[in-house]
């Protein structure tokens, strides 16, 4: 369970922290589809987390510092016609943008707030029609909005008390008729929601004691919650799910030896899996995933990570797969890996992060376009 912990802290702190002496930008680019290196849009450095269903419009965090002042993490949103946009603090210590609807006018996340008792987060909704919404917290102190459906109508998350480990976390869907719905979940277990489907009928997650030590789960407006099936490990989780709410994706995982593997797993609408991590990959996770389903992007590697080896130096690749072409990897900033956070609705548009957190001068914000 310890190299477990250490793999996913350091997969986070790979988005979210640079350690760096400077932030050049790269020289080259080898990648199989055509990338576009956007650096970090202005800032020390920009981790984005989703694209559009259009591909137009990305979102994510910039950390902003100035020679003098205090540093601040802001959301953003950023298009190729508009360029950046910091969408502010929203009266808090920081924002973060989580993710983002269809046609890009609408974007979820948290604001963190300075609390004496503890962390303290806001779900928060934006438009871009200039409405700003706190979504305030349903259940403890903290309320982070991971997905939100097509049209931006519905936002979904979790809260809890002072940790997101908490037996007290709970999922929600809100909306703006019926404000916050509890999910529930089994006696004594937590549950974190990570992705809902294009109409918000459909959300997928992790159930358990904690969010690493978890099961997936399915839960649809008509028939409530159901654990899937995780091939008897206690460590998986389901991390996307299909526009049309008919594929789930997500990874199973196991430890050996010191070595931990993650299995691309598959759920159709009946929960039948498919390990597609025989693919030719030993560990992988899935980030995102096209409305039909046919194609999936993600991180994976060629062999099982290793909590004796830093995770710069792990073979993480991050990849594109098909059924009709298979897994393709994306490729690489000059030896530098890229790594893929979310997919646009018709799968064509990849976005994601390279280098930020693994000891590399070079890193910032990509986008891989497969369109004609």
């Amino acid at each position: 369970m310890t190299s477990l912990r250490r793999f996913l802290a350091a997969l986070a702190s790979a988005f979210f922290v640079c350690t760096a002496v400077e932030c050049a930008e790269p020289i080259s680019v080898v990648a199989a589809g055509n990338v576009t290196l956007l650096g970090n849009l202005g800032g020390r450095l920009a981790t984005v987390k989703a694209v559009s269903g259009d591909g137009t419009v990305i979102v994510g965090d910039i950390l902003n510092s100035p020679a003098f002042g205090r540093s601040t993490i802001q959301a953003f949103r950023w298009t190729k016609a508009d360029g950046m946009q910091e969408l502010g603090l929203f009266g808090g210590e920081s924002s973060h943008a989580n993710a983002v609807s269809a046609d890009g006018s609408v974007i979820v996340g948290f604001i963190s707030f300075a609390d004496k008792e503890g962390p303290s987060a806001h779900a928060f909704r934006w438009t871009a029609t200039g409405d700003v919404r706190d979504l305030g917290t349903p259940n403890g102190q903290i309320a982070i909005a991971t997905a939100v459906s097509a049209d931006g109508s519905v936002v979904i998350g979790y809260s809890s008390g002072k940790s997101v480990n908490a037996a007290t976390t709970r999922a929600f869907r809100w909306t703006e008729v019926g404000g916050f719905q509890d999910l529930g979940a089994p006696p004594g277990k937590s549950i974190w929601a990570t992705a809902v489907s294009a109409d918000g009928s459909v959300i997928v997650g992790t159930v358990g004691p904690t969010l690493i030590t978890g099961r997936p789960f399915r839960w649809t407006v008509a028939g409530g919650f159901e654990e899937l099936d995780s091939f008897g490990s206690r460590y998986a989780s389901a991390t996307a799910v299909s526009g049309d709410g008919s594929v789930i994706v997500g990874w199973v995982g196991r430890e050996n030896d010191h070595q931990f593997e993650h299995h691309i797993i598959a759920w159709n609408k009946v929960g039948k899996a498919l390990d597609i991590g025989e693919l030719g990959t030993v560990t992988g996770s899935p980030s995102g995933i096209s409305i039909d389903g046919s194609v999936v992007t993600g991180v994976y590697s060629l062999r099982p990570y290793d909590v004796h080896i830093r995770l710069a130096d792990q073979p993480l690749h991050s990849f594109r797969w098909t059924h009709s072409g298979g897994l393709q990897d994306i490729g690489t900033v000059g030896s530098i890996p890229l790594y893929a956070v979310s997919i646009s609705a018709d799968g064509s548009i990849v976005v994601g992060n390279y280098g930020a957190g693994l000891g590399y001068t070079t890193n910032g914000v990509f986008v891989a376009s497969y369109r004609n």
